[in-house]
């Protein structure tokens, strides 16, 4: 149990870091030392308490879950995503009013966390680039099943209005 309290923990520290929070901007929702303490692996916080501190700083559990290596990522959306997103020159903090920050960004596109689908799809959505454009790219240049079958009622129901 040790070694998952400091995996927590250390996954916490980094996550608390790279959004540039100090332990004093946190004070509200727990004490300098139960952060330090959690981060340290010295000891535990609630389910109910890491979600608050998480939430304020502007992540979310499965964030945390993925960065903890708790669920398992695949890097190719995020990795695709940068590449769409430099190539139309969008800056990090374009993502904001969708909820996702520039800190977050750079985790999904990096490949560390995966973000929910209706935020990617919010995402490509600011950009004006459609889904099927999107899935095509991570599947290779290939046509992905469900969108080429979706395609294929979209076509049928034209000809039948």
């Amino acid at each position: 149990m040790k070694q998952k309290s400091q995996n927590c923990g250390s996954c916490f520290k980094e996550l608390r870091q790279l959004a540039a929070f100090k332990y004093k901007d946190l004070e509200a929702i727990m004490s300098k030392t139960g952060i330090v303490k959690f981060e340290n692996g010295t000891s535990n916080i609630s389910f109910e308490k890491l979600a608050e501190l998480l939430k304020f700083m502007g992540y979310t559990l499965s964030d945390f879950m993925y960065l903890s290596g708790e669920s398992r990522v695949d890097e190719v959306y995020g990795e695709k995503f940068h590449i769409i997103r430099y190539q139309q020159g969008y800056r990090d903090d374009f993502f904001i009013p969708v909820g996702v920050n520039p800190v977050r960004l750079k985790l999904f596109e990096s490949g560390k966390i995966l973000l929910p689908y209706d935020l990617i799809d919010a995402m490509l959505g600011l950009m004006h680039i459609p889904e099927q454009d999107f899935s095509y790219i991570i599947n290779g240049s290939k046509d992905d099943y469900f969108v080429h079958y979706i395609n294929w009622l979209d076509r049928i129901q034209l000809k039948v209005n």
